[in-house]
């Protein structure tokens, strides 16, 4: 059985952004985020098996270059640290103005499923 070569955790974070780089040229624009299968991580590191020091390190190394790993329920993505500043900062004030941290757990609850309850999610029963 030949030998593998499993890449380390910084040239991965590096093919993942020559990868970006690669399809913004093809694309004529500049990517800044996208999201690939664990598939796609397995070919690109070498490894059968994902394992969480891996992530931890390859998070490191991509933090390192200007970019975040972000893991989902079945794959990753990436994304560039300068677009996060351009996002809006909310801090805690509109929550403590209506007093929703002296409401406990189960009338959160309630106000979330009355108010703002997203198509497609269902209610626990207990």
């Amino acid at each position: 059985m030949p030998f593998v070569n499993r890449r380390d955790p910084e040239a991965v974070a590096q093919l993942l952004i020559i990868n970006a780089a690669l399809y913004g040229e093809e694309k004529t624009k500049e990517i800044s985020r996208y999201r690939f299968s664990i598939d796609t991580l397995r070919k690109i590191s070498n490894r059968k098996n994902i394992q969480n020091n891996f992530l931890d390190t390859l998070h490191g190394e991509l933090s390192e270059l200007g970019w975040y790993l972000i893991v989902l329920d079945d794959e990753y993505a990436i994304i560039n640290i300068e677009m996060l500043s351009s996002w809006v900062n909310l801090s805690s004030k509109r929550l403590r103005e209506l007093e929703f941290f002296d409401k406990d757990d189960q009338e959160v609850s309630e106000m979330f499923y009355e108010k703002y309850h997203q198509d497609g999610i269902e209610e626990i029963e207990e």
